[in-house]
């Protein structure tokens, strides 16, 4: 989650940093909680507080990737900095790689770490010390990326080549500390950073590098006359290169920043250990004071040829390690990592070994002189370690709310965040429709929904006798589907019905108005007699609806409250001032009301205050609550459960026993007018006689609708998109239910650069996404594995799609728009047929044009007729100016257009329903009925006049 200055999102984030263990000595490497920790999920950011740091001060801080799920890399950054532009730490699968790094310091003294999207990692975080801010040039606050050899016409450097970067703006003389990467060597070897004009480029090394694997380091390097930093790689392989500028110094700072020399290589005979390896739990020393004492010494260690896997620990001679980590290694490899050390009255820099024995060679690369060392750390204090806790700092959870509070305190919050308000124009979001998904029983079609098991509110429902609709604003009709005529009507509280039908118990919902506030009604009527139907309960509650699910009986309404009316343009800020100031705990909280005679009556709170899930930090004053209701027994009334938070856009997922609730809102993160989309997802227990709130998490970028979201074997898929326009790429992560939050566990992202999402249908361990914005790309992305996902196949065609459903047999109907393949210009509706049975290679088999517009956007409105083949989809015929339903086949393979069914002038077909052998077109106006195979007219029931 990007962050920004002064808003409730840093401040919950370092707040909730402030539960970790902060400036303790570290001792051996830890060993993992019982739970093993959570890891730092793909695109997920951590900012941790530096204990003692000013504002300007720069944290030299060693940040170490612990067996990552894949290839990745870490990115340490200032607070505001955009961390997506420059890496850290590159790390392979099941590795363990650290690297030092150096982040500025801003106004709420964080340090943060960004993980790339490609996997998930532990973190571990110890504080190597703090360079002092007049010091530290302040316009430096982010990683700047000065070269990189994969963006120029010559994309790999070769074995002992030189490269060099444009001038750095610090200017000749600046001391910048630099992260070099190589990317992808051809084989092992290493390269130094230098100076350009360097007499001596090969008695050190600043990275060793191995094959295929992208490492990095950071360096030091005085600029010369032209202000640039050069690399030279050794003539064993070649590589990419990219450097990143991460700092600029005052000269004034170090002793000396002159490359040193080598200071020790105990693969050599006279380095002191007669050329064997430093044994485990042994210790090698310099021969002779590198710095004065109290100096600070800024050295590359290099673990080589070890004998098994280990750890290094760098420390001045009076200093005995105490084990803990400044460089990680492995059998047989080298690698190397930047250090700091302060030095004692010696001058003496040693470095121990653990675990296994390894060769240790030490390059000097600068000294830091005493007047600036006070802040460097002897020994690292531990700020992060990800294997040792149970949550990541600034991970939205559950824990962040807090129910049973007083209803005075939610009065209070609810006051505060309302009153932070007042400064911008805000207008009312209307309420979204979302769903999915087919069921089918042998002689009617359902509601088209997501998950079979749960059904979705529409306006129209069947049980094969008897269809009921919303056939004008405020009537309930029922239509005999036995004798073609309407059997009954009921008058409605409101328009824009939703019902489910469930048994002989019908729920509508309806949207009304009461006091200048959004209501929704609930009528629950027995139908047992479907001509004589019973009301049961006539009731409106606060807030507008934005999904309604029903499994088993029980119907849960998910609603967004906003109670005191949102400041119209045309006021100033007395008139809300006065509203609030006016108001009691009665108008915040959602209202339930008695409907008698069309007027609502008996107000009173929808919930108690102990049900309202209160944030330890302001989160906005909106209320999203889920109300529930038993359809046997409706006289019990609704049970309701609500979060005060930002609710923006919402989109609704239900299994049988859980209800998610995404949110979604724009945060900006720096000063500058730069933002990002941020998704919040609620997680609701449904195993219950309300709904229960659970746990909750956030991921970057912003979903499409409900089918965004799936639950697969425990595991939760979540499509995005971030970023904006040409900037703009998708991903789908997976994320696992940790206590009260989720941890994000992996990702598959960069899908459709430029685009954005117009699809997804997640079936079984398979994810289906189409993003587009001159051509359609399909991707298919396997979670098998859901630690490791893969994109296995991408197909690219003209237009895109907006709606995908599973047919059965590897294959996948598409509903969505035909576009000019050279301007990406929409120039008609279409439905497509894609071969899916191989992952690696979708196929389109069959796609048939449909005239006039089509309804693409509401799920609902697709109906998917398996006993038929047959699918059917509601649109508009420009040239005739009418509404039809168009009907297609799909055999095999192939698509065909089988007609359409007109609507009379004054109707509108926005459903098929299918009952037995019979076609139903419903809307507003007459029902016409044709047969289902031929579309011949059978009957209309109810007429234009």
């Amino acid at each position: 989650m990007r962050v920004g200055p002064g808003t409730a999102g840093l401040i919950a984030l370092v707040v909730a940093a402030t539960s970790i263990t902060v400036g303790a000595t570290s001792a051996a490497p830890p060993t993992e909680s019982a739970g093993g920790g959570i890891r730092l999920g793909p695109l997920e950011t951590s900012c941790i507080p530096v204990p003692d740091a000013e504002i300007g001060d720069l944290a030299l801080m060693n940040v170490t990737a612990v067996r990552p799920t894949a290839s990745g890399h870490l990115t340490a950054h200032h607070e505001l900095a955009d961390p997506s532009a420059t890496s850290t730490v590159n790390f392979q699968a099941d590795a363990t790689v650290p690297a030092l790094a150096a982040v500025a310091i801003g106004e709420h003294r964080v340090a943060c770490v960004t993980n790339s999207i490609h996997a998930a990692a532990h973190v571990v975080v110890d504080l190597a010390g703090l360079l002092p801010g007049a010091a530290v040039d302040g316009s430096f606050t982010g990683s700047t990326r000065v070269f990189d050899s994969r963006r120029g016409p010559s994309s790999r450097v070769e074995p002992g080549e030189t490269v060099c970067s444009e001038p750095v703006e610090a200017g000749p003389g600046a001391v910048v500390l630099a992260n070099v990467t190589a990317a992808n060597p051809s084989s092992a070897g290493h390269l130094v950073a230098h100076p350009r004009g360097a007499a001596d480029t090969t008695s050190t090394s600043t990275l060793n590098y191995v094959a295929g694997a992208n490492r990095a380091n950071l360096t030091v390097v005085e600029l010369g006359a032209d202000s640039s930093i050069c690399v030279t790689l050794s003539t064993h392989a070649s590589a990419n290169v990219v450097i990143d500028a991460v700092a600029v110094l005052d000269s004034t700072l170090f002793e000396r920043t002159d490359a040193g020399g080598r200071l020790l290589d105990t693969r050599e005979p006279d380095a002191g250990t007669a050329g064997r390896r430093v044994a485990a739990g042994g210790t090698v020393c310099t021969t002779d004071p590198v710095g004065t004492p109290g100096a600070a010494v800024v050295a590359n260690v290099t673990a080589a040829n070890a004998s098994g896997p280990g750890h290094l620990n760098t420390h001045a001679l009076e200093q005995a390690s105490d084990g803990s980590s400044t460089h990680n290694y492995t059998a047989s490899t080298s690698w190397a990592n930047l250090t700091v050390t302060r030095l004692g009255d010696s001058g003496r820099l040693c470095v121990s070994a653990f675990v296994n024995p390894s060769h240790v060679v030490i390059d000097l690369v600068a000294v830091i002189a005493p007047d600036h060392t006070a802040t460097i750390n002897p020994v690292g204090d531990r700020l992060i370690d990800t294997r040792r806790i149970e949550r990541i700092p600034g991970r939205l959870a559950a824990s962040d709310l807090t129910f049973g509070a007083s209803c005075d305190a939610i009065y209070d919050a609810f006051v505060d965040a309302h009153l932070g308000d007042l400064t911008a124009y805000s207008y009312p979001t209307l309420p979204a429709t979302n769903g999915n998904g087919a069921t089918t029983v042998p002689d009617h079609s359902e509601t088209n929904t997501q998950v079979d098991g749960v059904d979705e509110g529409d306006f129209v429902e069947t049980d094969g006798r008897y269809l009921y609709r919303e056939s004008e604003p405020g009537t309930l009709e029922i239509i005999d589907l036995q004798r073609n005529r309407v059997a009954s009507t009921v008058a409605l509280d409101g328009d824009h019905a939703e019902m489910i039908l469930y048994g002989d118990r019908l729920m509508v919902t309806t949207t009304g108005y009461s006091a200048d506030t959004s209501t929704t009604n609930v009528l629950v009527a027995d139908v047992t007699d479907p001509s004589n139907p019973t009301v049961l309960e006539r009731y409106g509650v606060t807030g507008v609806r934005e999904a309604m699910r029903g499994i088993d009986g029980r119907v849960h309404l998910v609603l967004k409250s906003y109670r005191i009316p949102y400041q119209r343009y045309w006021d100033d800020v007395e008139v809300p001032l006065g509203q609030i100031a006016a108001s009691t705990i009665d108008d915040w909280l959602p209202l339930q009301y008695d409907i008698r005679d069309g007027a609502y009556t008996a107000e009173r709170p929808a919930m108690p205050c102990e049900r309202v899930g209160l944030p330890a930090a302001s989160a906005g004053g909106e209320l999203l609550w889920v109300s529930s209701i038993d359809l046997a027994r409706p006289s019990a009334g609704q049970s309701g459960t609500a979060v005060m938070t930002k609710t923006g856009t919402t989109s609704v997922m239900a299994t049988a026993d859980r209800l998610y609730v995404s949110t979604q809102n724009f945060e900006w993160w720096d000063w500058w007018g730069n933002g990002s989309f941020v998704t919040g997802i609620h997680l609701f227990d449904l195993d219950g006689a309300s709904a229960t709130y659970e746990a909750s998490t956030d991921v970057p970028g912003r979903v499409l609708n409900q089918f965004s979201m799936s639950e697969y074997d425990g595991i939760l898929r979540v499509a995005v998109t971030s970023g904006w326009w040409n900037e703009s790429s998708s991903a789908v992560f997976a994320l696992r239910r940790s206590g009260d939050s989720f941890e994000r566990i992996s990702a598959v992202g960069e899908l459709g650069p430029g685009e954005r999402i117009y699809a997804v249908r997640h079936v079984g361990e398979l994810s289906y996404v189409v993003t587009f914005r001159e051509t359609d790309p399909l991707y298919v992305v396997d979670f098998a594995d859901p630690l490791r996902p893969v994109l296995r196949g991408e197909l690219k065609i003209p237009g895109f799609s907006t709606y995908l459903h599973p047919l059965g047999n590897g294959r996948l109907l598409g509903v969505g728009r035909d576009a000019d393949p050279d301007t990406g210009e929409v120039i008609g509706s279409q439905l497509s047929l894609f071969d899916v049975a191989d992952p690696d290679r979708p196929t389109r088999t069959s796609q048939i044009e449909l005239p006039g517009w089509t309804e693409i956007h509401d799920h609902r409105a697709v109906l998917v007729w398996p006993a038929a083949s047959t699918v059917v989809l509601p649109g508009y015929i420009d040239s005739t100016g009418g509404s039809v339903l168009h009907v297609g086949r799909y055999v095999g393979q192939r698509l065909i257009y089988a007609g359409a069914v007109y609507a009379p002038s004054c109707s509108n077909f926005t459903r098929g329903v299918v009952v037995g052998d019979r076609l139903i077109a419903v809307g507003s106006g007459p029902v016409q009925i044709v047969d289902l195979t031929t579309l011949a007219p059978i009957t209309t029931i109810g007429s234009c006049s």
